[in-house]
């Protein structure tokens, strides 16, 4: 039976100055869009605000390096002028729960970003998630179970809404651990892989701790992201 993890889906770097960390990327040659930044009423009839997190991609032909940073609700505090806002629909009685789960989520990037900025999301693909899901259960590896988000994905046709299965492993202090979906294909062929540096595939990442020191609980600890170039 194949393995059912096969590749790198994605890492992240947690940033605090994300105008800064774009300008960076796009020097060393990646084409990035404007972050996005969610919005969500805080209730029912009241003004979308942004809250959460803002992010963008480098997206590659079946991976992406993410940057992140968590936002202020309600503020575009920090983001580049032209950061876009990305409404989010949600029923009323799950909204509570929804803001709390990512209230959670934005508390955790901060803290880590307040630790040193850098990667702290590495997650990896299978072609069958589900799958991956059950065996770790089976061998005691806690787990969210699988879940299902929307990614928005620039396209040389406009901005699209990406499926995205994924579970994320518990108990990692440093970060965010996890196991997504392959890619599908039909998004494969849509996006911008036009990277002046010539970036076709994300192939490693290296975490650099110092000597007999655990990586998950040193207090050095970085990182290096290795692409394949056509």
């Amino acid at each position: 039976m194949p393995h059912d993890i096969t590749r790198l889906h994605h890492v992240g770097h947690v940033v605090s100055d994300m105008a800064q960390a774009i300008a960076l990327y796009r020097r060393l040659g990646f084409h990035l869009p404007p972050p996005s930044v969610p919005a969500l009423a805080p209730r029912e009839g009241a003004a979308p605000e942004p809250f959460g997190a803002a992010n963008t991609h480098a997206d590659l032909s079946r991976s992406f390096v993410e940057l992140v940073t968590p936002v202020k609700p309600g503020s575009m505090a920090g983001l580049p002028p032209d950061a876009r806002i990305v409404p989010l629909q949600v029923p009323p009685e799950k909204l509570p729960l929804v803001l709390s789960r990512i209230e959670a989520t934005s508390a955790q990037l901060g803290g880590w970003r307040d630790r040193f900025e850098g990667l702290h999301i590495l997650m990896f693909s299978s072609p069958d998630v589900d799958g991956v899901a059950d065996r770790l259960t089976s061998v005691g590896v806690g787990h969210g179970g699988v879940n299902t988000v929307g990614r928005p994905v620039e396209t040389p046709n406009g901005v699209r809404t990406e499926p995205v299965r994924y579970l994320e492993i518990d108990g990692v202090p440093e970060g965010r651990v996890g196991v997504v979906a392959d890619v599908d294909p039909e998004y494969q062929h849509t996006r911008h892989l036009d990277h002046p540096n010539g970036a076709q595939e994300l192939v490693e990442a290296v975490l650099c701790v110092p000597e007999k020191a655990s990586a998950f609980r040193s207090v050095g600890l970085a990182s290096r992201t290795g692409f394949l170039f056509g």
